[in-house]
């Protein structure tokens, strides 16, 4: 049994966004009892605000893992490939400084203005802003060494180094909690130390990567121009993608209180694992549909992109049927607290359902990169957003948290529905219908046929052990089910591991 190296990259990318977000959901309920749900709030809001600011990395990530991927195969190309990256990072630490630094400048403003805090003191809401921002500073450039990495399909190295990371993060926070101060002020210094550290790590292993001199690599502006054009459409469009996926929790924290913001944060957690395994799709499927968008491999290219829409949907599904449907339950069995269950399960399936549609782009979005499509997605992310933010004011002031989460549903079902027919009319023109009908539809039909078959059958009390081991039955029998209903998925396996 022999794996090739995107499956390879595939698994580790998988293995490492899975072990990232087992560590956050399973500290989350600890991190509670020593600092309470109001100020888990403010950790969410400045959870919030990291990949906020990171939309405005102005595509560089996204252009590092293309050209990277491209220039990878030509040893006369390490040259340009370290001066792009030295180029490119100069920049995106420049930015990030700036950025942090505004964080910390607005810290009181912030704090007595926006955030509305019942029992933290001012002071401490403010001194966690200021921390917030350094966090900010260290943390934003991993995003530019990760690129890097992923474009020379080193992702098993970047994995294990976020993982390794991950559990030194959560296990750290939770020992400075409890033998130096359980404060939210100790918990973020912890969180921007380690945010430090970890892009210092990525950074060099990139660096090494490359094989050469990290000091005679030179910045060049006429590299900066090359990759302008790409770079400013991706960052535009990710900067929305990222504002839509971000900003409910800004607009959510001038509107409602820290206490509802931290039951809206956890639903927010509990819900972003359905989308875990999509984001190592996306970066191991983007080299390979760029290599077949440069050789003009068409039917390849169709193949490819049936095939990974379709892993989408089965990586997505199950953990949507599990989290979406039994929501209270996930939430009573996580945390033991049936008011955090009451007060957070609507939220999570109303947030689960737009993340699943969310999810399903993933692949037409690769697809349209690696024809070097930026328009589209652009056009939309702007429509999209100026929909959005006001919709989410407006819903959250009349209807509360329920009224802003609904939003997220009802806008990404617009978006796939202009996305897809838009899309089809000028790439893959004669596929549309099979990825609607057999890569998107089918899958949820089946996946929702076996989570309303579990409602029934579920016990009443499906607390504890009894509780957790009816869930997974229901997510085995829900993969099962799916996978029997996407073939390319099936035949791939079959080639992988020789079965």
């Amino acid at each position: 049994m022999t794996l090739n190296s995107l499956q390879k990259n595939l698994m580790a990318n998988i293995a490492g966004k899975a072990s990232v977000a087992v560590l956050s959901i399973l500290f989350v309920p600890i991190y509670i009892r020593f600092i309470g749900v109001e100020a888990y709030g403010l950790v969410g809001f400045s959870l919030s605000l990291l990949p906020l600011f990171s939309l405005l990395d102005f595509g560089f990530s996204t252009t590092l893992n293309r050209e990277f991927a491209r220039l990878s195969g030509c040893s006369a190309s390490k040259e340009n490939m370290r001066d792009l990256l030295r180029t490119l990072e100069v920049v995106y630490w420049g930015a990030a400084v700036v950025l942090g630094g505004l964080v910390v400048v607005l810290a009181p403003l912030i704090a007595a203005y926006w955030l509305n805090a019942d029992t933290l003191p001012l002071e401490t809401v403010q001194k966690a802003i200021v921390i917030t921002g350094f966090w900010i500073m260290g943390q934003l450039p991993t995003g530019l060494y990760s690129g890097g990495l992923m474009g020379l399909e080193r992702q098993v190295l970047l994995n294990g180094l976020v993982t390794v990371m991950a559990i030194v993060r959560a296990c750290g926070a939770v020992l400075v909690l409890w033998f130096v101060s359980p404060t939210i002020e100790a918990f973020l210094m912890w969180q921007a130390a380690m945010g430090i550290v970890q892009t210092l790590f990525v950074a060099a292993s990139l660096w090494s990567s490359l094989s050469g001199n990290y000091f005679v690599a030179r910045f060049r502006r006429e590299l900066l121009q090359s990759v302008g054009s790409f770079a400013a459409d991706v960052t535009i469009s990710s900067a929305l993608a990222t504002l839509l996926t971000q900003v409910d929790k800004v607009i959510l924290g001038k509107v409602v209180s820290l206490e509802t913001l931290g039951y809206y944060t956890l639903a927010t957690l509990v819900a972003s694992p359905v989308s875990i395994f999509v984001g190592p799709i996306f970066s191991v499927s983007l080299p390979r549909f760029s290599a077949l968008a440069a050789r003009d491999v068409v039917e390849g290219f169709a193949k490819f992109y049936h095939a990974t829409s379709q892993l989408v949907a089965l990586a997505m599904l199950p953990l949507a049927v599990v989290i979406g449907m039994y929501s209270s339950e996930v939430l009573l069995i996580w945390t033991g607290n049936s008011s955090i269950a009451d007060r957070s399960g609507i939220l999570v399936t109303i947030l689960t359902i737009g993340t699943v549609l969310n999810g399903s782009l993933t692949i037409p979005y690769a697809a349209q990169l690696a024809h070097g499509w930026t328009k589209l997605a652009l056009s939309l992310n702007a429509v999209a957003f100026l929909v959005f933010v006001p919709l989410v004011y407006w819903a959250a002031v009349r209807y509360g948290s329920v009224g802003a989460a609904c939003v997220w549903p009802l806008v990404n079902l617009g978006y796939l529905i202009v996305f897809i027919k838009t899309m089809h009319s000028r790439v893959l023109k004669d596929e549309k219908w099979q990825w609607f009908i057999r890569d998107f539809s089918v899958p949820i039909v089946v996946a929702l046929a076996v989570g309303l078959l579990g409602r029934l059958m579920l016990p009443v009390d499906v607390q504890g052990i009894q509780g957790m081991v009816w869930l997974f039955a229901i997510l085995m029998v829900s993969l099962l089910a799916i996978l029997s209903v996407t073939p390319e998925v099936r035949q791939s396996l079959k080639q992988a591991f020789s079965f």
